[in-house]
């Protein structure tokens, strides 16, 4: 069985299991409160601390991959040796490369980006990718459960003062049976990535959709958008895109669309 999680674009989470039948067993639960990583000439490091919420201690490996970007803004994994211009890989340490977490404890692991002090001005991103696994496992009325649980954390380095330009174009309100959607385009031009939120208003200034932690990265230019509203919208809405500053940016655009 094998399921795959996303939050926003941001992170990702594959979990396999192979087994026989379905016993009751402990297992580790990873765990972490950091969606994105920003590294700087200025902060050119980051201790990453992972958590095992679980009952088993746990074994994980750490390493960096990376994601080719379709237009449409999905997520494919890039082959291994695929050279991406826009690859952070190279200049990417991550250590210890292999950590134990013990049940109900954390793990700190430095993330560095080496030699950026040496790079010409611009952006570059990989994924953190966490594989961890049981470090005890047990065989449990004859069956033996071996459950594999990878994550993808994006880290983004970046050097200079880069710019970009953000835009909200085709926006329209898509009414279905029991619910309302807002469909719309973001378009990205410059020469880094954008992290933030939409947030939808209608005339009342109640907030009736929002998306959080949105990125949007320089392999695309535009990505489609779909947000359902919490209810049927009362006149004009505001629809706004504002940048999280702890991600190094501070960019905002708003669009009216009238019903």
């Amino acid at each position: 069985m094998s399921t795959l999680f996303t939050c926003n674009k941001t992170c990702y989470f594959t979990s396999i299991l192979f087994f026989i039948s379905l016993p009751l067993f402990s297992q580790p639960n990873i765990h972490f409160i950091e969606y994105r990583v920003l590294l700087t000439e200025d902060n050119p490091y980051h201790n990453y601390r992972i958590f095992n919420q679980g009952s088993s201690k746990a074994a994980c490996k750490i390493n960096f991959v990376d994601y080719l970007i379709s237009d449409t803004g999905k997520l494919t994994l890039a082959k291994k040796g695929s050279k991406l211009n826009t690859s952070a890989s190279g200049m990417l340490r991550a250590s210890p490369k292999n950590v134990y977490i013990p049940p109900r404890a954390s793990q700190k692991v430095k993330i560095l980006a080496r030699g950026l002090k040496q790079q010409i001005d611009g952006e570059w991103v990989s994924y953190f990718n966490l594989e961890c696994k049981n470090a005890e496992p047990k065989l449990i009325n004859g069956l033996n459960l071996i459950p594999n649980f990878v994550f993808h954390i994006p880290v983004v380095v970046r050097k200079g003062k880069l710019d970009a330009i953000v835009k909200i174009t085709k926006a329209k309100l898509v009414k279905k049976e029991k619910y309302q959607i807002i469909e719309l385009v973001l378009n990205r031009i410059g020469q880094r990535s954008l992290y933030g939120d939409i947030s939808i208003l209608d005339e009342t200034g109640d907030e009736i959709g929002i998306l959080k932690g949105l990125s949007h990265y320089q392999q695309t230019t535009d990505i489609p958008i779909s947000i359902t509203l919490k209810r049927p919208p009362k006149g004009k809405l505001t629809i706004k895109f504002e940048e999280q500053n702890r991600f190094g940016g501070d960019l905002t655009t708003s669009f009216e669309l009238n019903q």
